[in-house]
């Protein structure tokens, strides 16, 4: 059984940004009663009870406290950046396996996170693999639903 720290990924064990209680998705706000956090490589986590789990906004949209457009301000910076406004499906896990490694015995190489918004600092669309750190192009990922 491995022991986990509130903050730390699961799978990388990097300090994750903590998003406070909200998320934007699909020019909305979304405000939660619990903290949000997100590891550049793997996807979003909420923190319950001693472990991260996995956040999937489509199975837990009933549970926001308000929902409200974004400011005009916010829409502005998102035009002019060109920056990516993620959608429902960026915040749904799928399962993944690396093609290069097996991962742990117990896990045959497959974890679960976050597909469509992962973007390392290159600026490619790539996985990182949290067992041999490998930078798999999306392409060869083999992703299971």
């Amino acid at each position: 059984m491995s022991y986990e720290w509130e903050g730390r990924c699961p799978l990388c064990d990097k300090v994750m940004q903590d998003l406070a209680r909200n998320l934007i998705c699909d020019y909305k706000r979304y405000n939660f009663p619990f903290r949000i956090y997100h590891c550049n490589q793997h996807g979003v986590y909420v923190w319950r009870g001693s472990r991260h789990e996995l956040f999937n906004l489509s199975k837990r949209i009933s549970q926001s406290n308000k929902v409200e457009p974004l400011e005009t301000e916010v829409l502005k910076r998102f035009s002019e950046s060109g920056a990516y406004m993620p959608t429902l499906s960026d915040y749904k896990p799928w399962k993944m396996k690396c093609p290069y490694c097996v991962g742990g015995p117990e896990l045959n190489g497959e974890w679960e996170q976050h597909y469509g918004y992962v973007t390392p600092v290159t600026g490619d669309k790539t996985i990182i693999c949290p067992w041999c750190s490998a930078e798999i192009p999306i392409e060869k990922v083999i992703k299971k639903d």
